[in-house]
């Protein structure tokens, strides 16, 4: 599944609201119009208290929301970026662009309209007198377990209003050798790339992660304004923090039930039950596996009495193309599935319960009924009618 940036779908909804004001094929305006709906759709699932998507999209996504035409709820997202501006969170030229425009009721797209050289220059700034900031004190504490073992915490005194990255140099001034860290600059702020020599490795889903009381920031080393007394840390993460927990339960608690019985549906549950993945397999060497199954001899068990038997009542139903409806009682064994139960109908009354079923992945899938087919594209009668046990 494709990740869903809000930023970036801000910035095609202002791309494409752009180009509506040309001259375009009913067509294009028909697909752009889609296209901006859909777009402005997943914008709003992704907003609470007035953030769309995460504070620093806000702007882009206000913007977007804005020439959008949709309702939605301004005044929150307004209030809070109000609320944010004071904690400097705004601050960078990259941040501040983006919220400016909505504060003044307006977006990208009135560029076009603007006359700069209009503009006079007439803003003399006032030199304050200097003052001697009040110094705070924050706790700072490196960890990290991946390749090397790295611990190391120290207090720091920084000026009021100094960001985590002050903290950070303060720290590698006093104690290089622990502390010591490397940084690339980008219009969103110093990003952090080493801390004690550990580098953030991209291929292995490694990097460095900036708390604050256990809690990770939403904002870079250079945004984040730090307070009196504050815990910081940097600590290393590797590959995406998920409750795997949670689904091998759900796995555990499937497999009894016959979910999984299929050799494709197994395939793809077992080797992370073995903590293992399909990149794994470059790894073994199967022509080193030896086939000493025994092959066990075994008595025929003596015969067992029939599984009872229950019924069922299948119906089908349809209003596409032609109408097509029946109802039918079926008698099958205990334990048996709906695709059994589909079976037993077309012996009994071919004309009307009749199918053709291809395989699919992970299971059987009913293309027609009668003589009405539903294409995939359209929609499908089923999927999995092997899987799903009747009562």
């Amino acid at each position: 599944m494709l990740l869903f940036l809000t930023d970036t779908a801000a910035v095609s909804i202002l791309a494409q609201v752009c180009l509506k004001k040309m001259t375009l094929t009913p067509k294009v305006k028909k697909e752009i119009r889609e296209s901006v709906e859909q777009l402005v759709q997943k914008i709003m699932t992704h907003s609470h208290n007035g953030v769309l998507g995460n504070m620093y999209s806000t702007g882009l996504a206000m913007q977007a929301l804005t020439v959008s035409g949709i309702q939605w709820n301004c005044r929150e997202s307004l209030k809070m970026i109000l609320d944010q501006i004071p904690k400097g969170t705004f601050d960078l030229p990259m941040t501040a662009s983006q919220i400016i425009p909505s504060l003044e009721g307006q977006t990208y797209l009135n560029v076009i309209g603007l006359n700069c050289s209009a503009d006079k220059d007439d803003i003399i700034p006032t030199p304050s007198p200097p003052t001697r900031p009040r110094l705070i004190h924050v706790r700072y504490t490196i960890s990290a377990k991946v390749k090397i073992f790295i611990k190391g915490t120290i207090t720091v005194h920084v000026p009021w209003g100094s960001t985590f990255f002050d903290v950070m140099k303060v720290a590698m001034e006093k104690k290089c050798k622990i502390f010591r860290f490397t940084y690339e600059n980008s219009s969103w702020g110093p990003y952090i790339t080493s801390v004690q020599g550990l580098m953030a490795d991209d291929n292995q889903r490694t990097y460095w992660q900036l708390l604050s009381g256990n809690i990770p920031l939403d904002r870079g080393a250079g945004n984040y304004i730090v307070s009196d007394k504050e815990r910081l840390e940097a600590l290393t993460v590797s590959g995406i923090q998920w409750n795997c927990r949670e689904s091998l339960k759900m796995i555990l608690d499937q497999i009894h039930k016959g979910t999984f019985d299929l050799p494709m549906a197994a395939s793809q549950i077992i080797p992370s039950l073995e903590g293992r993945t399909y990149l794994n397999v470059t790894g073994l060497n199967c022509s080193a596996d030896k086939d000493d199954l025994d092959i066990i001899t075994t008595t025929p068990s003596p015969p067992t009495s029939p599984p009872p038997c229950i019924c069922v009542n299948y119906t089908v139903s349809a209003k596409v193309k032609t109408f097509i409806n029946g109802t039918i009682p079926v008698h099958v064994p205990q334990g048996s599935s709906l695709f059994d139960v589909m079976k037993v109908a077309q012996d009994k009354n071919w004309n009307i319960f009749r199918y053709p079923a291809g395989m699919a992945n992970p299971a059987y899938a009913v293309g027609v009924f009668g003589s009405v087919g539903q294409p995939a594209a359209q929609g499908q009668w089923g999927n999995g009618p092997k899987h799903c046990a009747v009562s």
